[in-house]
């Protein structure tokens, strides 16, 4: 059988009642299945409330609300295709990549074209001030390490006032009978403003 009668007979058999109906129903069950699946949870922007779209990645959202970002440390890194995917993956993403650097270069372009000199040197000024030295690991986590004991410190000296305050409201409620106010230069009262802790423990 040559290869146009095959074409014929294919074209035949597909604008068939059978092949169409065969074909409905398997449209028709695979919607059901995916209407079937769970959905996205995160919240719609326009009315609060849930996406509801299909759920096509293992994170529990849709493409919409961050279903294709990765997981784990590198997923702020360009993910190339996996070895399995083969060279044509690969090439796809290379030219999307380019692309995308291109169309955003090209934006770029025109809205520092579109700046005045007193705009361009404030767009290029906080970018000037955005530069830093981050330093060893080790020096981050032991300035990460000092910031939480100050804000726990402040949280505890602050709790403490707020205790005395109340024990004080309620001592002068029951009347200087019962217990005797304290003096106002006891030394176990603690008086710190919350603006003397900022300065003390940033």
């Amino acid at each position: 059988m040559d290869y146009s009668r095959r074409a014929k007979n294919l074209l035949a058999h597909s604008r068939s009642l059978a092949w169409r109906k065969r074909c409905s129903d398997l449209m028709k069950r695979i919607n059901a299945e995916r209407l079937a699946g769970p959905r996205c949870g995160a919240r719609r922007k326009r009315d609060g409330e849930p996406c509801q779209q299909l759920i096509l990645y293992s994170n529990g959202r849709c493409r919409y609300h961050g279903g294709k970002t990765p997981k784990g440390k590198h997923w702020h890194k360009l993910q190339l295709p996996t070895a399995d995917a083969g060279a044509d993956a690969l090439a796809r993403k290379e030219r999307s990549v380019a692309q995308r650097q291109k169309k955003r270069a090209a934006a770029r372009a025109a809205k520092l074209a579109d700046m005045t000199p007193e705009q361009r040197a404030a767009y290029d000024n906080q970018f000037a001030k955005r530069v830093m030295n981050p330093g060893p690991a080790k020096r981050r986590a032991g300035i990460r390490k000092q910031r939480a004991d100050a804000k726990a410190f402040r949280e505890i000296v602050l709790a403490t006032e707020a205790a005395f305050e109340a024990r004080n409201h309620a001592q002068a409620a029951r009347g200087a009978e019962s217990q005797p106010a304290a003096a106002a230069g006891d030394p176990g009262l603690i008086s710190l403003s919350p603006e003397t802790l900022r300065e003390l423990f940033p």
